[in-house]
């Protein structure tokens, strides 16, 4: 009897030929049942429900029965005004947000319990909440299109700080359509890659949450036979569900619940992971191979030139103190250099040269007795005890050159033939 009027008076302006009967502007019916709910929510609370306490029925919640009423009329109006705009995406996406924020108002302003009917039943049968879903995936997608195509879209906004940069199925094709259009080495590549990564683990820890355990686990209790299905039925619908299998219920008839609702995704964005990161090693290694081919020859390439200056420049000369001098300086101001280009420590590509230098340019007792020792390691017939002359070099710090180059080097000296 209380809602009657306001039924009326809702009729009258939202059907009809009114200026307020506007299917683009669902708000407008939507905020006048809100003002009713508020308006009457105390006396309803003083009046109405004492009244029902002494007609003996306590057990009637005068508020609640009031705003379900107001969602009756609601639902009504949804039902006559869905079939007009629903294949109109922006109007239909409208009239969603506002249904939502109705509920959302009811339930939290209102204290309506959103178990009791509501205008999300209207929206969520299946034909209405089909074509929910298609508008929901289609301005998904345009918009993840649009982000992804812009110029900035795989640049860190963050790089003052860091300077690296639902429908899964759509994300998942994207990736693979953008990873196919960019370069193994550009910037982009590697912050898809990083965007893979990054979607794998959440979804990876998304299935571990209480809620998407439970919604599998109805998912699964949905796949049984009709049979089986028809014994879970009031359980699924009861408010107090406890997710728990009736007693009829083989637990070896569901799958296995260890296959989460993100498997399929998680596998799929796992591959195009793992295919970007073999890609990506395949041509680190083969760059870095390249790059340390050339160094090999190089390398090479010093050898052989300490080899040549040893045999064709130290062999081959005598050296007095101050062709030691010159030599030392051409060898660390002008050959050192040059092979310094290609490496941070030349001497260790020149070493025969290094270690002749330092022979030709040792203080002259110790490379007498240097080149005493050597002759009677290598050339003393009659020493009972002979010292090891590789021992003995490399107390001077002479470890490539063999006893008979070191040998060699010290006989260069002119000042060893005048004293020797």
């Amino acid at each position: 009897m209380l809602v009657e009027p306001l039924k009326k008076r809702f009729q009258y302006h939202f059907y009809g030929n009114k200026p307020t009967n506007n299917i683009e502007k669902p708000e407008w019916f939507f905020t006048q049942l809100l003002t009713w709910a508020k308006a009457h929510a105390d006396c309803i609370t003083t009046v109405i429900q004492p009244a029902l306490w002494d007609a003996g029925y306590d057990f009637v919640n005068g508020h609640i029965e009031f705003l379900r009423s107001l969602h009756t009329i609601a639902m009504e109006k949804l039902i006559t005004c869905v079939p007009d705009i629903m294949y109109d995406e922006h109007l239909y996406s409208h009239l969603i947000r506002e249904t939502l924020s109705f509920h959302s108002d009811m339930c939290t302003a209102h204290d309506y319990p959103p178990d009791e009917p509501t205008c999300l039943h209207i929206l969520t049968a299946e034909e209405t909440f089909k074509k929910w879903i298609i508008i929901e995936k289609k301005f998904a997608q345009e918009k993840m299109d649009t982000i992804t195509s812009s110029p900035t879209a795989w640049t860190s906004q963050f790089n003052a700080e860091l300077e690296d940069d639902d429908q899964f199925k759509a994300v998942e094709v994207r990736l693979v359509q953008l990873r196919k259009e960019f370069s193994t080495t550009s910037a982009p590549y590697l912050a898809i890659l990083n965007t893979s990564h990054y979607i794998v683990s959440f979804l990876k820890e998304w299935t571990e949450r209480p809620f998407f355990i439970k919604l599998q686990y109805q998912a699964r209790l949905l796949s049984l036979d009709n049979s089986q299905l028809s014994t879970l039925l009031p359980t699924l619908l009861s408010r107090d569900a406890s997710y728990q299998l009736p007693s009829s219920i083989n637990v070896d008839d569901i799958d296995d619940l260890e296959c989460t609702l993100f498997n399929t995704s998680i596998a799929n964005i796992s591959s195009l992971e793992d295919e970007m990161l073999k890609s990506l090693a395949h041509h680190v290694t083969t760059d870095l191979k390249a790059k340390l081919r050339t160094y090999a020859d190089n390398s090479q390439s010093m050898y052989v030139l300490d080899i040549l200056v040893f045999y064709t420049v130290i062999a081959e000369n005598h050296f007095s103190e101050g062709g030691v001098v010159q030599f030392k300086f051409d060898m660390t101001r002008n050959l050192f250099p040059v092979v310094g280009r290609y490496t941070s420590k030349p001497e260790n590509f020149l070493k025969m040269v290094k270690e002749s230098c330092h022979l030709l340019s040792m203080q002259l007792g110790d490379a007498l007795l240097l080149k005493s020792a050597l002759a009677d390691s290598l050339h003393s017939l009659n020493s009972k005890t002979p010292q090891d002359p590789i021992a003995t070099i490399q107390e001077q710090n002479v470890f490539k050159l063999d006893p008979e180059e070191a040998e060699l080097v010290l006989s260069r000296r002119t000042d060893l033939l005048r004293n020797y």
